[in-house]
């Protein structure tokens, strides 16, 4: 299915950078954060937040490799 492996490379991605930063335990940090993005998912969509524009970082915030 396309989504779940959408959201495998997302905490994959988020797992990877944990690593990056430090983290002591990358994939359950991913885990768990995944955890928080997929409950503000839900609640944006829920309260009718869903049209809200979108608020990117700041330029740099994310370097590329």
């Amino acid at each position: 299915m396309v989504s779940a492996e959408h959201k495998r490379l997302v905490i994959d991605y988020v797992a990877y950078l944990a690593k990056r930063a430090g983290a002591k335990e990358p994939e359950v940090l991913a885990n768990e954060l995944n955890l928080l993005m997929e409950g503000a998912i839900v609640y944006a969509h829920v309260m009718g937040l869903g049209s809200l524009p979108v608020q990117h970082p700041p330029e740099g915030l994310f370097p590329h490799d």
